[in-house]
């Protein structure tokens, strides 16, 4: 889903779901969420260096009633509340939304220009993650035991060396999966203990991962990258997913030992290579066969599906774009 975001001064202001009918207006009691938008775009357009998709501000709406206008999806306190999560460049706002919108949490962040960041999207337990302000790190707070214009110690996780690149946190919020700029590893911690529970292997060569999710019951993990290629992992029996040639031989080096005793995906698919894109777990089809969609840029749609054994083909194909020059639109 994608989000349109219209700000008009000095009147009244919307957030609509790309295609959808449902909008939220934003009268008097908007004014606080709508300046710190301004008061970023103001900033933003300052800087001619930065690409104009990373000068908005990454807008994550949350439950509105059963309806949904972002695949984020959950609340931000203990009674089920909606709310609103402002992801700018270094600092994460979250406020009540859509009824007499007011700031609950504000948060300081590393340098964070991709807007990264994910909210668990469980009712029991209401975790926000994002960079941490030391290289490589991922900080976790609980918006549940965290009181609105309080601060708490940060709860951090020393995921990476390089600063992270794409994070994300599996439905009950339970484990969170991060991968770096350099893209050839996804590592999984425990949200709880901070351990690391499984280290999965991409590929060999550096690539800007695009898209982490977790399967619903948390099974299997799917990423994306700029190869063009979608890679699906067993999460709940990792002795699905592949071992190098190389684990056979027995001991080795160090520097070898960590490349060998990475596990590989169990299956993977691709995508047009020069376009980004996102990828997700439909609805299962049977016991043992599972889906994955991936939507690109490009205006493409991939439906596979694959079994444990690592079986993967594509059961479903589209373009819903047609894709012509700017001077076009």
């Amino acid at each position: 889903c994608k989000h349109q975001s219209r700000v008009s001064r000095p009147g009244r202001s919307e957030i609509r779901a790309a295609g959808g009918t449902e909008s939220w207006a934003w009268d008097r009691g908007h004014a606080e969420v709508r300046e710190a938008i301004l008061d970023h775009d103001s900033a933003a357009t300052s800087r001619s260096d930065q690409p104009a998709f990373q000068s908005r501000p990454k807008l994550l709406l949350l439950r509105h009633g059963d309806r949904c206008a972002h695949l984020q999806c959950g609340a931000i306190d203990g009674e089920g509340a909606s709310g609103i999560v402002i992801v700018l460049r270094n600092r994460i706002y979250v406020y009540s939304f859509p009824d007499n919108p007011r700031k609950l949490f504000e948060f300081d962040t590393r340098d964070n220009p991709k807007g990264l960041c994910d909210l668990c999207p469980s009712l029991e337990k209401q975790l926000l993650v994002f960079p941490g302000h030391k290289c490589g790190s991922l900080q976790l707070v609980d918006l549940a035991s965290t009181k609105p214009g309080t601060s708490s110690a940060p709860f951090t996780i020393n995921a990476h060396q390089s600063d992270v690149a794409c994070v994300s946190l599996n439905q009950p919020g339970t484990v969170v999966a991060s991968a770096s700029q350099k893209g050839t590893l996804i590592r999984l911690f425990d949200t709880q203990s901070k351990e690391k529970l499984v280290e999965l292997r991409r590929g060999t060569d550096p690539a800007t991962l695009y898209c982490i999710n977790f399967s619903h019951d948390s099974s299997f993990l799917c990423a994306s990258s700029d190869k063009g290629t979608v890679h699906i992992f067993a999460l709940k029996d990792t002795r699905l997913n592949r071992r190098s040639a190389l684990a056979r031989v027995g001991k080795v080096g160090p520097m070898i030992g960590q490349y060998v005793d990475s596990q590989w995906s169990l299956a993977s698919f691709t995508v047009p290579a020069e376009s980004a894109c996102i990828c997700a777990f439909g609805r299962n089809t049977s016991k043992n066969v599972n889906s994955v969609i991936a939507i690109c840029v490009d205006g493409t749609f991939h439906k596979y599906v694959f079994t444990p054994d690592g079986n993967c083909n594509r059961e479903a194909f589209d373009v819903y774009l047609d894709i012509c020059d700017d001077d076009d639109f």
